[in-house]
């Protein structure tokens, strides 16, 4: 962070004004690099895993009220 707070004075002698830009430009790639990183390392912090589960939790339980209404369905049959 210290780099980029001190890169413009550095840039100035070369780029004078366009130091600004280049700066913005060079800030906004290295730390969407950074950003992508602690996505990567922490990803549930990013997914919702209450939301997953109860998506999980919810289908589990459709599925099992669809066998046993097919079950129920094959027993009637076969009596």
């Amino acid at each position: 962070f210290l780099w980029l707070m001190l890169l413009p004075f550095a840039l100035y002698k070369d780029c004078h004004w366009l130091s600004i830009p280049v700066e913005a430009f060079t800030a906004f790639f290295l730390l969407g690099i950074d950003d992508i990183g602690v996505q990567i390392e922490e990803p549930f912090s990013v997914l919702s895993c209450e939301g997953i589960c109860g998506s999980v939790t919810g289908n589990t339980a459709a599925l099992l009220q669809q066998d046993a209404r097919d079950r129920d369905l094959v027993e009637s049959r076969n009596s």
